[in-house]
């Protein structure tokens, strides 16, 4: 069938459903297959509102390949309202790649959703958002130190995806385990990228047209849907991240935005206890420029708190 809805089904180790729901356009005429993936997290609802949009508008008279969308890749962290983590083990997929078979419910979910959809592709579209607790502006980040091609085809994902960010951290091929999605398709020659787009787990317009944009874009320019893609333009460039967390548990107190730059050494918020007394302030490791931050007032020590993209090398 040119275009095909399954919802694929496995059990865990328990015994308790995993689904996937897997949408597969099959073009008129040959060429490459691309696994588009979104709903990794259950409440970054934009990214997975344009790829069934996606698949619900294009014809197959327009592919050349094969296009397969995994809809919603959680779907026990959607149907339970759940922000980063699967509600049934408490774990966050998108450390765990590739998974293991025999491992705890997420564990097995990933293994799967690797072995059977994302292993099948030529290149690979990995769909995010802010969480609940998130904003950011938009980027797109893929691993380099891969192989030439691998890392080349996935910087090319990244952008004509149509996202003003791209960052491009080196694998730590040292490493057994990949631990996000994207790298894990890299790791496995597979080209990839994740794609950011969307914040606070809202379903707004905008960043629903930012993902429709870029799938398009970024197919178009491998040449599986028909039309010319758009060139990349106004793009900064950073080569890693530094993370930064709190000092203290407490309450957060942020005074910085996604797309601000910082200095080194700049105040980004502060840490008060359950009395509103100061406990520490929280500065920049380095110079860069957030891309995105966890707004959210409860820290526990060294909780999370933004990423910053900055040029290491």
């Amino acid at each position: 069938m040119p275009k095909q809805e399954k919802m694929l089904k496995y059990q865990s180790t328990e015994g308790q459903e995993i689904l996937f729901p897997v949408a597969t356009v099959t073009g008129d005429k040959p060429g490459p297959h691309a696994v588009i993936t979104a709903g990794l997290h259950g409440a970054e609802y934009p990214p997975i509102a344009a790829a069934i949009e996606f698949f619900r508008a294009v014809e197959p008279a327009e592919v050349s390949g094969t296009v397969t969308i995994v809809t919603v890749s959680n779907v026990r962290a959607f149907e339970g309202r759940t922000m980063f983590v699967t509600p049934v083990d408490g774990k966050n997929p998108n450390r765990l790649f590739p998974g293991r078979e025999d491992g705890s419910y997420t564990e097995r979910m990933v293994y799967y959703l690797f072995r059977d959809i994302i292993s099948k592709g030529d290149l690979h579209l990995d769909l995010h958002c802010g969480d609940l607790i998130e904003t950011l502006t938009p980027f797109a980040e893929c691993c380099r130190g891969i192989s030439e091609e691998v890392d080349q085809k996935s910087r090319e994902i990244g952008l004509y995806y149509g996202v003003p960010h791209v960052i491009t951290p080196r694998a730590d091929l040292s490493k057994p385990y990949a631990g996000l999605n994207y790298e894990n398709s890299q790791r496995h020659g597979i080209p990839a990228a994740l794609l950011e787009i969307g914040e606070h787990g809202m379903l707004d317009r905008q960043s629903v047209e930012g993902h429709l944009y870029g799938i398009k874009n970024v197919l178009r320019h491998f040449g599986i849907l028909a039309g010319k893609a758009d060139e990349p333009r106004n793009i900064e460039f950073f080569d890693g991240f530094d993370e930064v967390g709190v000092p203290e548990r407490g309450i957060f107190y942020c005074d910085v935005q996604p797309g601000d730059y910082l200095k080194k050494d700049q105040i980004i918020g502060r840490v008060e206890d359950y009395f509103g007394n100061h406990l520490a302030d929280v500065r920049s490791p380095s110079a860069g420029k957030i891309m995105y931050i966890t707004h959210n007032p409860a820290m526990f020590e060294d909780d999370f708190v933004l990423d910053l993209a900055i040029h290491k090398e």
